[in-house]
């Protein structure tokens, strides 16, 4: 009865796209292939959401031009006015929504917010086919659209961190990170691509697209291990920390497999999770190894050992499926999330002055976001301006940028291990960038395309 109710409330956590895969096809992935289906859904996801955003750039210059209430004297204004509706909903309701995605079901939540967002970028553009020329129509669009745009990055980041350990993941989130500018950069080329049948279509497609994407995530993510029938990732490495404690403070050399009877004694016990790790091994190169062993056959002094653990990561072979697998119903009993309150969570060391780096680069990244096209379509290049579609394909560069930038730097702080001193050159590096950029931009394409 115990297992049929722990069963049950695993097939109840699986998406339902996942449980007809399952269930008509045979599918047993291992975790492995359910971490990478949440980097490719998270990361598809994110990189809509921001694809999403950029129509607005790229229209600027025609909504000026033949669009009231953006055409005229005001029309500069007014178009910063609505970039700046949209992100000031959008700032002030992502602590809302980080603080709702801790008590509700992520993948409901994250498939809201890009329906949601969908909706209203369709809708905006909407507006060139309703011939609607009210300021406050589009105003009051793009700060819907902030509110449901708000529950894209709590969620993202939250699943990752669901299914990922805590050690080696600059290279992975640097890769994963991207999402932002290979959004920008398809969220820019679609616009641009449609503007000249009309400047609705730069939004329709993009908001098509979005909420396609949540009907993806809400068909195939799966919030977190547990959801799968696998241990928390973080119970496991909680349980290795200790485990290491205890071996440094008791100097042992193996743990657990003399602290358990037989396997089915430790198998019975939810505190305990059915990964053996035999610490402080040493190779015939003098390496420190860790080893996985199988619970069924283990010894006092280790028993058979049958896959290696590398220390930085989880659990690195195919077994670790069984291992974990072992693992449902102390997992499913024991996990219970407590969401942390808006001053805890200021009080997190390193989170103030992560917010306030964050801050002042994306100053920067949002003003490159919102108005780097209509710069360039204003802005002589060699005494030539460019095309509302050129400036927009050309502003592209920006973000290929920071897709070679932050593999760049995840790649760095983890072969380092200095991840604050990473992001501090990367960011100084950015200064005499834009500089330069001002002063030499306008002198021909190359120079514009280098910097």
């Amino acid at each position: 009865m115990r297992m049929d109710s722990v069963e049950e409330s695993i097939v109840r956590a699986e998406p339902p796209g996942v449980r007809f895969l399952r269930r008509s096809k045979g599918f047993n992935l291992s975790i492995r292939a359910y971490r990478t289906s949440v980097l490719i859904i998270t990361f598809i996801a994110y990189a809509c959401f921001h694809a999403s955003r950029k129509p607005i750039s790229i229209v600027k210059g025609v909504l000026k031009a033949e669009w009231a209430p953006f055409s005229g004297e005001t029309a500069t204004a007014r178009l910063g006015e609505i970039d700046l509706a949209f992100l000031l909903v959008y700032s002030l309701a992502m602590y809302f929504a980080g603080h709702l995605g801790d008590r509700v079901n992520l993948r409901i939540f994250l498939t809201i917010g890009m329906i949601g967002s969908g909706t209203f970028v369709a809708l905006f553009g909407m507006g060139y086919w309703w011939n609607i020329h009210s300021f406050i129509f589009y105003l009051s669009v793009q700060m819907v659209q902030g509110l449901f745009q708000a529950t894209g990055w709590p969620s993202v980041v939250a699943v990752v961190s669901n299914w990922f350990g805590k050690r080696k993941r600059g290279l992975i989130m640097g890769v994963w990170n991207s999402h932002t500018s290979v959004g920008n950069i398809c969220g820019s080329l679609i616009a641009a691509a449609v503007l000249q049948y009309g400047w609705g279509w730069s939004f329709l497609l993009p908001g098509i697209l979005v909420a396609m994407a949540g009907i993806m995530v809400f068909l195939f993510l799966v919030v977190s291990p547990e959801d799968a029938g696998f241990a928390s990732i973080d119970d496991i490495d909680n349980r290795r920390m200790r485990i290491e404690d205890q071996n440094l403070i008791g100097g042992q050399k193996n743990v657990l497999s003399n602290q358990v009877s037989s396997p089915s004694e430790f198998h019975s016990s939810p505190e305990n999770l059915t990964v053996l790790i035999e610490l402080s091994k040493v190779d015939s190169c003098g390496n420190d190894v860790n080893r996985v062993i199988d619970p069924s056959k283990a010894e006092p002094h280790g028993g058979d050992q049958n896959a290696k653990l590398d220390r930085e990561e989880l659990l690195a072979d195919d077994e670790e499926d069984s291992l974990l697998q072992l693992t449902r119903i102390a997992s499913t009993e024991s996990s219970a999330t407590t969401a942390v309150g808006f001053l805890e969570a200021w009080m997190i060391p390193g989170v103030a002055s992560y917010a306030l780096c964050l801050f002042f680069s994306k100053l920067v990244a949002y003003t490159f976001l919102y108005w780097l096209p209509f710069y360039i379509r204003h802005t002589a290049i060699a005494g030539e301006y460019l095309s509302d579609k050129n400036a927009g394909n050309l502003s592209t560069l920006f973000d290929v940028g920071g897709v070679l930038g932050g593999i760049l730097a995840g790649h760095i702080s983890d072969r380092l291990e200095a991840r604050a001193i990473t992001s501090v050159v990367f960011l100084y590096s950015a200064i005499p960038i834009l500089i330069l950029y001002r002063m030499y931009g306008d002198i021909s394409i190359d120079c514009r395309q280098i910097s």
